[in-house]
């Protein structure tokens, strides 16, 4: 109850200040007038009655200071005060204050723009089982650091493999659990016998799904045997192409999917959680060369 009372004393007096300081004054002035009256019974004149009065008192000012200060609401009094001062500059200089805002509205939206991203790749786990077990390997060519060819130069460090070395690779891996390729998304025009649309593919072998753990939401993903590039033509489904082209249909897998002249199959299709680099709308097996 004692809280209570105390927040309506403190929102009384932040609403009530100039009647409380009214209060104040009036009591001050009429303890004075008390005191100079008795001086004068005592023999002074009425102004040396008043003038020590007023010195007994101890100045007026300051115990008026004490009293608001008593009253809890100092702090916002003095953030108003602030803010009038701050108001009061904007409107003499409403074009140079406008800029102020307007560069740290940019340096804010920024600054989130930065987070988000370094968020999202660096910050947050990758959205698979065991994301830091993930390695991704590359090759470096050493003779390219003295090419006169600035991109030559450039990749010598780092770049892609191509599939026939990582089909060495495979065979002669004795270190990783699951190990994949994959080539980046490309256009195609996809066809289902309806319409006709532009989408996003990217060829994969099946040590991509294995390597990410992520099972399909519907129908399967690709076996060894299906990374031949004379091997059959299958497709995987990302969850929100499955959901805008085919209508979240049920019986998707088995269809065929026409994908720029290549008939394929639909044997799956992802889960929402699912996410691959460039977002890929629907994932086909490696039925011809890596360039």
């Amino acid at each position: 109850m004692w809280r209570l009372t105390d927040l309506w004393f403190r929102l009384r007096a932040l609403f009530g200040k100039a009647r409380m300081d009214r209060e104040f004054t009036e009591e001050i002035e009429f303890h004075l007038e008390m005191e100079t009256q008795e001086l004068i019974q005592k023999g002074m004149s009425p102004r040396e009655a008043s003038r020590q009065a007023k010195l007994a008192f101890g100045g007026v000012e300051r115990f008026r200071e004490r009293a608001r200060e008593a009253r809890g609401t100092r702090p916002l009094e003095d953030r108003a005060q602030d803010l009038r001062f701050i108001l009061r500059l904007i409107k003499r200089q409403p074009a140079f204050y406008a800029l102020i805002l307007l560069v740290f509205a940019l340096g804010v939206g920024a600054n989130t723009i930065i987070f988000s991203v370094v968020d999202s790749v660096v910050l947050r786990p990758l959205p698979y089982p065991d994301p830091n077990r993930l390695v991704v390997p590359w090759q470096t060519d050493p003779a390219l650091r003295g090419s006169s060819n600035p991109v030559e130069r450039a990749i010598a460090d780092r770049y892609d493999l191509s599939f026939p070395i990582f089909r060495d690779w495979f065979e002669l891996n004795t270190v990783f659990e699951a190990f994949g390729v994959y080539q980046h998304p490309e256009r195609f025009y996809a066809s289902d016998g309806d319409r006709v649309e532009r989408v996003k593919g990217a060829r994969v072998t099946h040590g991509v799904f294995a390597a990410l753990g992520v099972p399909p939401l519907l129908g399967r993903t690709f076996a060894p045997e299906d990374d031949w590039f004379d091997g059959p033509r299958l497709a995987v489904l990302s969850h929100g192409w499955w959901q805008t082209r085919f209508g979240s249909d049920s019986t998707v897998v088995g269809r065929a999917l026409d994908l720029d002249g290549g008939t394929y199959t639909i044997v799956g299709v992802m889960p929402q959680r699912f996410r691959f680099p460039e977002a890929p709308e629907v994932l086909l097996t490696v039925s011809q060369p890596y360039h």
